[in-house]
């Protein structure tokens, strides 16, 4: 364990693992926000460099640090650098069984969009909707879906949420539950969502002409009506900002959604599903799939 940082303070620290370019996008929005002294350091896999990381950063003495992904997020929790942590890109930050545990310095961006306002994006794309399902491992998603009952219940939807322990147990409850309901909605569970499962569904959504609500653009590319989903340069800038609040003593949530959505639709899929597509709607979309050349 490092000890307290009492000289002066240097700055913000950031730490990646990964030098990808929506890390890339983030720190450029991040850059924008913050005028102090940055520091990036990177972290590898194997965790051959951490010790070095983290006499580096005790020597820095940052005033904060910005920590994107799983990986970086964990090593200030091991390290203990007795500053504010701003994290971002971390899938569940609270997940107690993964060694995630919240401590009170930490403050983040949510990497999924709320519930609520996927429901209310669906019900204005397909007004005939009311039978959502969605398939979870409750160790991992229990949180997310606690809300999203509660903005269906709000909407006046019927949420479907049928937990699953495990890959083979999630494709076969997918198989039984999607010819009935009218929409499928896909979270962010590594346990239900593979490239196997989305196969299955995208195959069951044409036969049963059920929705499917995607979770990011490359699955709208690939079939998914709609996704609303996060810009990365956006919720870089949404942590700058985050960051001046926490350093000028002003009270910050320890999470907040991503306040820049990106919407994305495929227009082919709409087609198909038998929806009527207003211009009014068209004007929100950021980006448009399944366009005819």
């Amino acid at each position: 364990m490092l000890a307290p940082i009492e000289a002066q303070a240097d700055g913000i620290a950031i730490i990646s693992h990964a030098n990808i370019k929506p890390y890339q996008l983030a720190i450029a929005g991040f850059r924008e926000q913050v005028n102090l002294p940055i520091h990036i350091y990177h972290l590898d896999n194997r965790g051959e460099q951490h010790s070095a990381v983290a006499l580096d950063i005790a020597q820095q003495q940052p005033e904060l640090i910005f920590a994107l992904g799983k990986l970086a997020l964990n090593f200030t929790r091991h390290i203990h650098f007795h500053v504010p942590v701003v994290f971002i890109f971390v899938l569940h930050p609270n997940n107690p069984s993964s060694g995630h545990q919240h401590q009170p310095s930490e403050f983040g961006i949510a990497m999924s969009i709320a519930p609520a306002q996927q429901f209310k994006m669906l019900i204005d794309i397909a007004p005939s909707v009311k039978h959502i399902a969605v398939v979870y491992n409750p160790k991992k998603s229990a949180s997310i879906i606690q809300q999203a009952k509660i903005a269906a219940k709000n909407l006046g939807i019927h949420l479907l949420a049928v937990p699953a322990d495990n890959q083979k147990m999630a494709t076969s409850l997918i198989a039984s539950v999607m010819p009935k309901v009218d929409a499928m909605w896909m979270i962010p569970d590594i346990t239900v969502l593979t490239s196997t499962t989305f196969k299955q569904m995208l195959h069951l959504s044409l036969k049963y002409t059920v929705v499917l609500i995607g979770l990011a653009p490359k699955y709208v590319r690939a079939g998914c009506l709609f996704a609303l989903s996060f810009d990365s340069h956006a919720i870089g800038s949404q942590a700058g900002a985050m960051v001046k609040r926490i350093l000028a003593g002003k009270k910050v949530a320890n999470q907040v959604p991503p306040n820049r959505v990106y919407f994305t639709l495929n227009k082919q899929a709409a087609k198909q599903l038998g929806l009527y597509l207003p211009t009014s709607l068209l004007k929100k979309v950021d980006h448009l799939y399944g366009e005819r050349k």
